[in-house]
């Protein structure tokens, strides 16, 4: 509803990244975690009770990984995810509706049976710590990126270092590869233009002289871009992987560049540089502009450059940090006089308690919308609800009582059981 076709393309990033996450961990606990390709998909949407827009973008095997034969693994690969039917979900375009839909938490997802619960593996202050550690950044200095800065931040990607492993590919095929867009004076001994990072020598080669158009970016993200000192693209070779994974390479490419976006944006503090990702690119008419062969395909792109990682020593107020300061709406009704207006036309119990007029959504450091903020009220503005009439003497039990057998009545129609107490907890 919010992403349209592109929204398998962005589950598949976010896939590659929660991968490296639980990769990364699997080592901090002494297990081997990689990918694995499941050969019988029959019968995994009733066993796992999944919904029918659910769709399967990645396995992993805690481990050592069971040895598949090749043509296990091609069958696997060249197996197409269902996809739901496109009308089943209509693009929300109203901005009130997308936030709406935002706010209904749908990512929530209530599962029955018994609980287990697991042991916290770190404290509430270290989860903490690590959380504001990975933050996205939307503006950025205009003080220039040091290149030294440039290749601790590309750093993380270098095949091997004195013989061992840095970054490794899933697939072991590296078919993604990392060009940089240096936009004129930003990056300290660096001209303007693109270059491709080799990650083998942990070197750039230059491509072209000119960087590229902030045009080429979503309109919602040119003001970002255009203060970016740089920009990264994630270009894919299909002929690096499409031999061995078939139909299945374009989500293999997505997959790898999730993991490489959360690997750079792991390495932006200590390179004291922030990150942005963007969902999207003009890539049109660059191949022949930067020499690529005609099997390289765009995938996606950040935006980065000197930011004021200071305030990570803060914890979660570091993510509420520069938020843009709302001023009172020049003109237009106030809170009051909307809520006089609805005791005119609606039934008292529909009257909003509350209502507060902002001009624009308040946005938090992230670029997201400030709930919290949307209902910033004091108590003391706050206005009595009307009072609700008490029953007649006498009925009030007998009403009660009533109710309460009208409610657990449907509530055990629903749950098919025979019966539900008043006092069942169903969420915990």
């Amino acid at each position: 509803p919010l992403y349209g076709p592109v929204s398998e393309a962005f589950c598949q990033l976010e896939a590659g990244e929660v991968g490296h996450m639980l990769e990364r961990a699997a080592v901090e606990q002494d297990l081997a975690l990689g990918p694995q390709a499941l050969v019988d998909r029959d019968g995994l949407g009733e066993a796992l009770g999944l919904e029918p827009g659910d769709v399967l973008l990645h396995a992993l095997s805690v481990g050592a990984p069971p040895v598949m034969e090749d043509a296990l693994v091609l069958a696997a690969a060249s197996e197409r995810n269902p996809q739901p039917a496109g009308e089943a979900f209509p693009v929300l375009a109203d901005p009130v509706s997308r936030v709406q839909f935002k706010g209904a938490q749908h990512s929530v997802r209530l599962t029955g049976g018994v609980r287990i619960a697991l042991p916290a593996h770190r404290s509430e202050s270290e989860v903490e710590s690590a959380w504001v550690q990975r933050r996205t950044f939307r503006t950025f200095s205009d003080a220039p990126v040091g290149i030294a800065q440039l290749g601790a931040l590309l750093g993380r990607l270098r095949r091997e270092v004195g013989g061992r492993a840095v970054y490794a590919s899933p697939s072991d095929l590296y078919p993604v590869e990392v060009y940089v867009s240096v936009s004129a004076n930003r990056v300290s001994g660096l001209s303007e233009g693109v270059y491709r990072y080799d990650p083998l020598v942990h070197g750039l080669f230059r491509l072209c002289d000119a960087s590229l158009s902030v045009e080429r970016f979503p309109s919602t993200n040119q003001a970002m871009a255009s203060e970016s000192a740089f920009a990264l693209l994630l270009l894919a070779s299909r002929g690096r992987i499409a031999p061995l994974y078939g139909e299945a390479s374009a989500l293999q490419c997505r997959l790898e560049s999730g993991r490489i976006s959360q690997v750079l944006e792991d390495a932006g503090l200590g390179a004291g540089l922030g990150l942005c990702q963007s969902g999207g690119f003009a890539f049109e008419g660059l191949s022949s502009t930067l020499g690529l062969s005609d099997d390289t395909v765009y995938v996606h792109a950040l935006v980065g450059g000197v930011v004021d990682w200071s305030g990570h020593t803060r914890g979660w107020s570091f993510l509420a940090e520069a938020k843009p300061a709302f001023a009172p709406p020049p003109s237009g009704p106030s809170g009051e006089a909307l809520r006089a207006h609805c005791q005119q036309t609606l039934p008292g119990y529909m009257v909003p308690p509350h209502i507060e007029v902002h001009h624009a959504f308040p946005l938090s450091a992230n670029g997201k919308v400030d709930r919290a903020a949307l209902c910033d009220w004091r108590a003391e503005q706050a206005v009595p609800s009307a009072p609700v009439s008490a029953p007649a003497d006498g009925a009030s039990d007998a009403q009660e009582a009533a109710l309460v057998a009208q409610i657990t009545a449907v509530a055990a129609e629903v749950l098919e059981e025979s019966t539900v107490l008043p006092e069942t907890v169903f969420w915990d």
